[in-house]
């Protein structure tokens, strides 16, 4: 070997160490930040001593940039306090459907929304010194199928929806990292798309930070000629053989590991640098209650139950007033013990009151329990009953098909509100229940998934030391098929055709004319608030928005001040209003202030597939203040010159929304040939399968059942239903073939896989 050649095999091993990993200890400590840190490892010991700061879906709700900065930077301190110097997080994808499994990891439904909380979030953990790792870029749409689903996104609605608040993040809070998630975009994984990681990211949005991906279940060198630098977690001497290879058979140039190593470096000599004094664990946990109380979502109040009186006698009805859920279950579930529940703050306050059970756990009927819920509300003032979805259903393993609750808990709700005419509902988990029994209670408070404190905050909002200002990130429908993607939603692991385009959640029922249950933004308080004097005038940023808002009624409280803006008549294919700007406003009673806003250009602008770029059309925007999506309160209107509306030719539908759109429509609007959509109905088998789909197969049969049996033996769960059992088991399962390989780091047996696919596919599925 020549002098050049051992110096090219050196260069090219140290560039792949760095990358990739050696199996030894890595600069790069790296932990998830989507709820806060839980875990100290001590030995074989683990101490819990850190604080669970509410789910970013009830973050969403609470609609306010500086609580968000707050939360990061809490988040940041813990983290760093404990010797980690990166945070996987946030996930600032949007959600498409109520029904999503992982709906607890993410801001809501608008791009804007996600977007402008995302930027805070990632500013306030990295002025802790840690990095902030922006997550599953560029965002699946599901968790059935998440390691196979072929999201199939048109142009405009991936430029506008999907793609718009990465951008937003990348651009004005510089992430130090991007993690690519798992899902395909188009035919391709997000981590083997050059156009996604080196046209759009790199070129486009001008990022310089690195991109991590977990290289086990990729393609190692098509990845990293894709854009990604580096293996996330840390990969092992598998993937860098793959690598070597690819370089010495002439597939893959050497500079691009080194390239990569250089921005992995980059990342490294950041995680050394000193950010501000970080928070202590108490300033953690009053950063904590603060959200849970900004968060909630005051959905009905007739007869302004709440407040309730503090000298009254209550009924606590619910398994959740003694074990509240503060999270999300899964794998990445924070291990706290102590946290406080309503029984204990209650006795801490010296509340009279009474607490029943009302149901078996997991939500099974009780009648006895029933029973004595009933007779406690009949001889209490007021009733609370605490109602929401099980770990086992809310978790982001799988997605749900219907947002109905258990019957045990309807049927408690129901019971409860004929013995007492002062019936108050807490709605607690990451979505809304249906709620067909709202027209029989008093008041219904939602509480998301609201972290360690949530107990605490709820205390005083009942008894209205807070007011509720918390509203709604996500719209829900009085039934879910009236979703344009209700009857398509998850039912489908190798494909997700994204039919309604830009039609995501209120653009949707805006468009469509349907009514919505609860609207995106929408939200009550103890307060009332009056809009007025609305002005638009041109400044160097954009256009200065100004209106008056005062508290007109009898406490202080917030108020969520939304922008929205309506295009031209003359673009059809375009929602009837759109969230551009907000701000969260608090006024004493009686107050009134000017509030300014100011609008950027960009709040005007739509993407035109036919160009690539975004372009404003010429005509006349109205500029909504609102206090939801469908409570317009005052407005503006401003005169634009631009360009004409594209005139490409769009099918009907996405004119006038009616029902949900067909294929063809799709096919037309999409511009390709969508050969994907004979994935539904394949009949043979491949390495893209997974093991759950080869289970029919004999020999995988065998397989999965081994599986299934090992994990019991390791996990040891006190049943299947637990979630974090189901997570782990899905992983292995529910991925294609061809990437175990990776996952079990070269020892998977591709060769007879292959084999038995192949014999299969030729005796009908028989082995």
């Amino acid at each position: 070997m020549s002098y050049s050649e051992i110096h090219q095999d050196k260069s090219l091993n140290e560039s792949l160490k760095i990358c990739v990993g050696s199996g030894g200890e890595s600069p790069f400590k790296c932990t998830d930040g989507s709820l806060g840190f839980a875990q100290i490892d001590a030995g074989d010991s683990e101490v819990s001593d850190g604080v669970c700061m509410p789910s970013p879906c009830a973050l969403g709700c609470s609609f306010d940039r500086k609580l968000l900065y707050k939360v990061g930077r809490a988040v940041g301190s813990m983290a760093a306090d404990e010797g980690f110097n990166a945070l996987i997080s946030p996930d600032v994808g949007v959600v498409r459907s109520p029904l999503y499994g992982g709906l607890s990891d993410r801001f809501g439904e608008d791009p804007y929304l996600c977007g402008a909380l995302g930027v805070e979030w990632v500013k306030g953990a990295q002025s802790a010194g840690v990095a902030a790792v922006l997550s599953n870029f560029a965002g699946g749409t599901q968790s059935n199928g998440k390691f196979t689903c072929d999201n199939v996104i048109d142009r405009r609605a991936l430029n506008e929806i999907y793609l718009r608040p990465f951008e937003m993040t990348i651009k004005m809070a510089k992430p130090r990292a991007v993690y690519c998630g798992l899902n395909k975009i188009n035919g391709l994984y997000n981590g083997e798309n050059p156009v996604l990681l080196t046209e759009i990211l790199r070129r486009k949005w001008k990022f310089e930070g690195a991109v991590l991906a977990d290289m086990r279940l990729l393609d190692p060198y098509e990845a990293m000629a894709s854009g990604v630098d580096m293996s996330y977690p840390r990969g092992d001497a598998y993937i860098r053989r793959q690598i070597k290879n690819a370089v010495e058979r002439g597939d893959f140039p050497l500079h691009y590991p080194e390239k990569c190593a250089d921005r992995v470096r980059e990342l490294t000599g950041f995680l050394n640098e000193d950010g501000d004094e970080t928070l202590l664990r108490d300033e953690c946990r009053a950063i904590s209650r603060e959200a849970a109380e900004r968060s909630a979502v005051l959905l009905k109040n007739h007869r302004h139950t709440l407040p309730l009186p503090l000298s009254s006698s209550i009924a606590l009805i619910g398994r959740q007033a003694k074990f509240p859920r503060i999270q999300r279950g899964g794998v990445n579930a924070l291990r706290i013990d102590g946290v406080e529940n309503m029984l204990n703050v209650f006795d801490e306050n010296q509340i009279r009151y009474k607490y029943c059970e009302g149901f078996d756990e997991h939500s099974k009927t009780n009648e006895t329990l029933l029973s004595e819920a009933v007779k406690c509300a009949s001889k209490s003032e007021f009733a609370v009953v605490f109602v929401g979805f099980d770990d086992d259903y809310d978790n982001n393993s799988e997605d749900r098909f219907t947002n109905r609750l258990p019957k045990a808990q309807t049927k408690l709700i129901n019971a409860v509100a004929r013995a007492n005419p002062n019936t108050v509902v807490v709605v607690n988990g990451s979505a809304l229940p249906k709620m067909n029994w709202i027209g029989r209670v008093q008041s219904v408070l939602y509480m998301p998934l609201g972290g360690s404190e949530v107990c605490a905050a709820l205390f005083n909002l009942l008894f209205g030391y807070s007011n509720p200002c918390g509203r709604l990130s996500v719209s829900y429908s009085l039934n879910e098929a009236d979703m344009p993607c209700g009857d398509t939603f998850g039912r489908y692991q190798s494909v997700s055709e994204h039919r309604e385009s830009i039609y995501v959640g209120y653009r949707y029922f805006n468009k469509a004319n349907i009514y919505a249950a609860f609207p995106f933004g929408y939200g009550l308080s103890y307060t009332e608030f009056q809009y007025s004097k609305m002005r638009a005038s041109r400044c160097s940023d954009g256009w200065k928005i100004t209106l008056e808002v005062k508290n007109v009624g009898k406490r202080d409280g917030a108020e969520v001040v939304q922008i929205y803006v309506e295009a031209p008549k003359t673009d059809k294919f375009r929602p009837v209003r759109e969230l551009k700007q907000f701000d969260k406003v608090y006024l004493a009673k009686g107050e009134k202030r000017i509030v300014t806003i100011i609008l950027s250009d960009d709040a005007f602008s739509r993407y035109n597939p036919e160009t690539g770029d975004f372009v404003t059309v010429s005509g006349r925007y109205r500029v909504c203040a609102a206090a939801s999506s469908s409570d317009i309160r005052t407005e503006v209107w401003i005169s634009l010159s631009g360009q004409s509306a594209p005139a490409y030719d769009i099918p009907n539908w996405y004119i006038r929304p009616a029902g949900r759109p067909n294929e063809s429509d799709f096919r037309q609007l999409f511009g390709e040939d969508l050969n994907y959509l004979s994935l539904h109905n394949a009949e043979k088998y491949s390495v893209s399968c997974t093991l759950s789909q080869l289970s029919t197969i004999g020999i995988f049969k065998f397989a999965v059942k081994c599986i299934r049996e090992i994990a019991d033996w390791i996990i040891k769960p006190p049943s299947r239903r637990v979630p974090e059992y189901a997570e782990r088991l899905d992983f292995i399962l529910n991925m294609p073939v061809d990437r175990l390989c990776g996952v079990c780091r070269g020892f998977y047996p591709m060769r007879l896989t292959r084999l038995a696919i192949k014999i299969a596919n030729r005796r009908g599925g028989k082995l």
